[in-house]
């Protein structure tokens, strides 16, 4: 995964941001770099990335272009009659992508800063082809710049995957207050409120290594323990129009749909007792994991359980005839998304909760869509058998 971020102006929060992506990768066991092609100034954003990333590299190899003009890098050039050569930025970035797992790019300044007369930040992220997550401050003026910002991405052929909104808290400032609200029903994008928040609090020079000389975060860059386990509860209701032996007759039926209710997913079936179970999430996470079903004491209760993966799973289906032909249908699933960084980005995302909505929306409508009875000619549940040891 590699990731550009830029902001919607400069001192907006672009350095915290990258640097708790690069603290939840790291804490996740994968390889990681944070990259800042052309720094003005001092190097101090440089440093952080550093820092923050996987050991064995050097402030060269994620900084290549230092200009000492604190200004756009167009201005600091003519200042230092120095000429930016774009090769050799992408050259230590591709260098970078070949060392490390992930690769987190950090613009300088906003969108639109020049580079040269007629080459901006925004065609800098297009040539290295990666998906953009903007960051904007939130005060009076986010909105206009956030949105502007967005659409320029979009209109580059690029991904935009998201808006982190920084500084989100109780103020009397209006603006501050309702700018996430207006946002998220004017960008069709996902908007992270306070990634970059608290990360002010850790500094370069106070970095504590444990005994055997690896860096130990600060409590604030590490959003959890190394062995703590987060399950989530999801909890669904569908009710349909039919009696509980109808209603399981139409679930089984889905095998042809390629969706197992029971699953909650747009599954491959392997065999009678085992199901693939994967999805596609944000910023390129793929969940995937094999269910396989479990004894119940009821007829109308179904449990399943995960082996393997990068998702562990355990949940139930209940069937409940509230009512003649009303059929409730009850799924509670737990689950563990085991990297840290998509853990993070699912409790503030949804984006477990709203695959499995929209699966369930869509299963809803094909329901809708069927006349005719199941009951004589489907067998109950055929994909989903209890499994021998």
């Amino acid at each position: 995964m590699s990731l550009f971020i830029t902001g919607t102006d400069t001192g907006v929060g672009k350095t915290y941001t990258a640097a708790r992506l690069l603290h939840l990768l790291r804490a996740s066991g994968t390889s990681c770099a944070g990259m800042k092609p052309i720094c003005c100034g001092d190097r101090r954003d440089a440093e952080f990335l550093l820092a923050a990333g996987s050991d064995g590299l050097t402030i060269d190899d994620i900084n290549p272009v230092w200009l000492k003009t604190p200004a756009a890098p167009f201005v600091g050039s003519l200042m230092e009659k120095v000429d930016i050569d774009i090769d050799r930025i992408l050259a230590a970035f591709h260098s970078l992508q070949n060392r490390v797992e992930h690769v987190i790019v950090e613009g300088t300044g906003g969108w639109m800063v020049p580079i040269h007369r007629n080459y901006f930040v925004s065609d800098l992220a297009a040539a290295m082809k990666m998906p953009v997550l903007a960051v904007a401050y939130n005060r009076l003026g986010c909105l206009n710049h956030a949105v502007l910002t967005v659409q320029n991405i979009l209109a580059h052929g690029l991904r935009c995957i998201g808006l982190v909104l920084n500084n989100v808290q109780e103020t009397g400032d209006i603006a501050a207050v309702t700018n996430a609200d207006i946002l998220k029903k004017i960008l069709d994008i996902p908007l992270l409120c306070g990634l970059g928040e608290n990360l002010k609090r850790t500094h370069l020079e106070h970095s504590a290594r444990d005994s055997a000389g690896k860096r130990e975060w600060h409590p604030c860059c590490c959003l959890y323990p190394q062995q703590t386990l987060i399950f989530m509860l999801l909890q669904k209701t569908l009710h349909m129009s039919q009696p509980v032996a109808e209603c399981k007759a139409r679930l089984a039926s889905i095998q042809s749909y390629r969706r197992q209710f029971l699953m909650v997913t747009r599954a491959t079936v392997t065999s009678s007792k085992t199901v693939d179970f994967s999805f596609r999430g944000p910023l390129g996470f793929e969940a995937h994991t094999v269910l396989l079903s479990v004894e119940s004491d009821s007829s109308d209760e179904y449990a399943f359980e995960s082996v393997g993966g990068n998702i562990t799973l355990m949940g139930i289906v209940d069937f409940a005839e509230i009512r003649p032909n009303c059929t409730e249908v009850t799924l509670a699933v737990h689950y563990e998304i085991k990297n840290k960084l998509f853990a993070w980005l699912d409790r503030r995302l949804h984006f477990v909760d709203s695959f499995v909505t929209a699966e369930l929306r869509s299963i809803r409508a094909h329901f809708e869509g069927i006349a005719a009875s199941y009951l004589e000619h489907s067998r109950v549940l055929p994909m989903f058998q209890t499994a021998t040891a």
